[in-house]
């Protein structure tokens, strides 16, 4: 892989991590009768939020640290690395499209409404996350 691909994974690895531990304290913290269900419910949403604003930020930081401006094209792109950027333009695309189908199917099977709210969020922030990055991968190969 190439550095900028491994730092942003591993970026967004440990920031994943991050997240996930603070979901299994406030869990915990549940259990033992600390916390009511509203309060887990409103702390999970605020996780699920920040999570997806980290991840955005993240992209923004690693892009710009690698210099990655889609606006200024001076070099050529090569074969290879046009086709492995179709291919994940293309991944992200049939991602998208999951994540709908999961949402849609999500709502009409319904559920308790915190849980459901908590889903929603977090598909709808994954799917603006993957927007995102397909349009900028869409204009580096213009």
């Amino acid at each position: 892989m190439d550095p900028f691909t491994n730092t942003l994974a591993r970026r967004l690895l440990l920031s994943l991590a991050c997240w996930g531990i603070l979901a299994i304290l406030l869990a915990r913290e549940f259990e033992g009768g600390f916390l009511t269900n509203y309060e887990l419910v409103f702390a999970l949403v605020a996780i699920g939020l920040g999570m997806g604003l980290s991840a955005l930020l993240i992209g923004i930081k690693t892009f710009k640290s690698f210099g990655v401006n889609p606006q200024a094209q001076d070099h050529i792109v090569d074969d290879h690395t046009r086709r492995r950027r179709l291919l994940a333009i293309r991944s992200g695309k049939a991602m998208i499209a999951l994540l709908t189908i999961a949402l849609v199917t999500g709502l009409i099977r319904g559920g308790p409404f915190l849980p459901v709210l908590v889903g929603v969020i977090m598909n709808l922030w994954i799917t603006l996350s993957l927007v995102w990055w397909i349009a900028r991968l869409q204009r580096t190969l213009k």
